[in-house]
C-alpha cells in the first residue's frame, strides 16, 4: 500500500510540474490574430506573456496593452520559459513597455534576431541558450549584467555590441558560440566570467577593457582563431585556461601589474613567436602556465636577473633583442628514450592537442612543463 501511494504521489509531481510549465491566466489574440498566453503580475495591475498550451511560432508581436474584461493592463515581462523550445518561432517584437525578460525566456527557440529595448533592465539566466539560428542582436543599452549561459549555444550569431551600461559579463554568457567573430567589450565592464567566452573558435580579436582586473578562468579558452589580444594595464589576475589553445596568436604582451597567471592560461599557443612582460616583478606562474618555452621572452631591463633566477621564466630560449625590454635565456631541453613512454595528462603534441593521461606516446616530437622532448 505505501508502494502504489508513493507511484500516486511521483505521477500526481509529474502531472503538477506539466501544469505548471504551461500555468497563465488569461489567453488573448493580438492584432494579427496571434493567440498569446499571459501572466498577472504585480497584484494584478500588469501582464507578462507566457508559455501556453501550444508553441508559439512564425512572428509574435507583443503589444505594449491588453484589453481584457472591459479592463487594459500593460506588458512588462517576458516570463520564464515564455518561448521556450518554440523551434517554428522566427520573429518576436518586444515593445517599449517590457522591463524583464524572464530566465530560459527564448531558450532553444528558432528566432533568426532579436532587438531588446532599451526599456529592458533585466535579463534572465539561459534566456537566448541554443537559439541556433540567431544571427544578429541589439541589447537594451539599460542592462548592467549578461547573466550566466545568457547567450551560450547561440552558435550562428555573428557580432554582438555590448552596451556601455553592462558592468559585468557573467559565467559562460557566450560560451560556444562557434560564429561569433567580433565582439565589442565596453570599458564600463569590470568582471568577465568564467568560461564567457569559451569555445568562440572564431574570434579574431579581442580587446579586454581597463577596469577589469581579474580574467577568469577559461574566460577565452579554445577561441582558436584569436590573433589579436590587448590586455589592460590594471589586470592583476589572469586565471586557468584563460586564453588556452589560441593556436594563432604570434605575440603576447602581459601588462605591468599582472601578479598571478595560472595554471595552463596560454598552454596550446603554438603560433606564439615573442612573449613580452611588463612587470619588473616576475609573476607568480606555473610550469604549466605555458606549454611552449621555445619562444624568446622580453622582460624590462632593470628585472632580468630576477626572471633569470624565477622559474618558470627561465625556461624560456634566448634570442637578440632591440626592445626596450631586454629578453632572458635558458636551454631546450631534447630528450631521447627508448621504450613505450606514457602521457602524465600535462603532454602535447606540436599541434597543441593535449594527450591524455596514460596514453602511449608514438614517434615524435611532444611538448611538457615548457620544454620539447622526443620519442624515437
Amino acid at each position: 500500500m505505501k508502494k502504489t501511494l508513493l507511484i500516486i504521489m511521483a505521477l500526481a509531481g509529474l502531472f503538477l510540474s506539466a501544469s505548471e510549465a504551461y500555468a497563465y491566466d488569461i489567453v488573448v489574440d493580438n492584432s494579427s490574430g496571434v493567440t498569446i498566453y499571459y501572466s498577472y503580475i504585480n497584484d494584478g495591475k500588469e501582464l507578462e506573456v507566457s508559455s501556453g498550451d501550444r508553441h508559439y511560432s512564425g512572428t509574435v508581436v507583443i503589444p505594449e496593452e491588453v484589453t481584457y474584461m472591459d479592463k487594459v493592463l500593460k506588458v512588462t515581462s517576458v516570463g520564464n520559459n515564455a518561448f521556450r523550445h518554440c523551434v517554428s518561432l522566427t520573429t518576436v517584437v518586444i515593445p517599449n513597455s517590457v522591463n524583464t525578460i524572464g530566465y530560459s525566456a527564448f531558450e532553444g527557440c528558432g528566432i533568426t534576431s532579436m532587438t531588446i529595448p532599451n526599456s529592458v533592465t533585466s535579463i534572465g539566466s539561459h534566456a537566448f541558450l541554443d537559439c541556433l539560428n540567431l544571427t544578429s542582436l541589439t541589447i537594451s543599452n539599460s542592462i548592467t549584467k549578461i547573466n550566466y549561459s545568457t547567450f551560450e549555444g547561440c552558435i550562428s550569431l555573428g557580432s554582438v555590441i555590448i552596451p556601455n551600461s553592462v558592468t559585468s559579463i557573467e559565467e559562460s554568457a557566450f560560451e560556444e558560440c562557434w560564429n561569433l567573430a567580433s565582439v565589442t567589450i565596453p570599458n564600463s565592464v569590470t568582471h568577465i566570467g568564467d568560461n564567457a567566452f569559451l569555445g568562440c573558435s572564431n574570434l579574431v580579436s579581442v580587446t579586454i577593457p581597463e577596469n577589469v582586473t581579474t580574467i577568469n578562468d577559461g574566460a577565452f579558452w579554445c577561441c582558436s582563431k584569436l590573433k589579436t589580444l590587448i590586455l589592460p594595464d590594471n589586470l592583476k589576475v589572469i586565471g586557468k585556461h584563460a586564453f588556452a589553445g589560441s593556436i594563432y596568436l604570434t605575440e603576447l604582451v602581459i601588462p605591468k601589474n599582472v601578479e598571478l597567471i595560472n595554471e595552463e592560461a596560454f598552454s596550446a599557443l603554438f603560433g606564439l613567436q615573442k612573449i613580452t612582460v611588463l612587470a619588473t616583478t616576475p609573476p607568480n606562474a606555473y610550469d604549466n602556465t605555458f606549454s611552449n618555452y621555445d619562444v624568446p621572452l622580453y622582460v624590462p631591463e632593470e628585472a632580468i636577473n630576477d626572471y633569470q633566477a624565477t622559474n618558470p621564466w627561465n625556461k624560456f630560449i634566448s634570442e637578440q633583442t632591440t626592445t626596450d625590454a631586454k629578453q632572458i635565456q635558458a636551454d631546450v631541453l631534447i630528450q631521447s628514450e627508448g621504450g613505450e613512454i606514457s602521457s602524465d595528462g600535462y603532454t602535447y603534441d606540436l599541434q597543441g592537442r593535449r594527450m591524455s593521461e596514460g596514453q602511449p606516446l608514438q614517434r615524435g616530437i611532444y611538448v611538457k612543463d615548457g620544454r620539447k622532448f622526443v620519442v624515437k
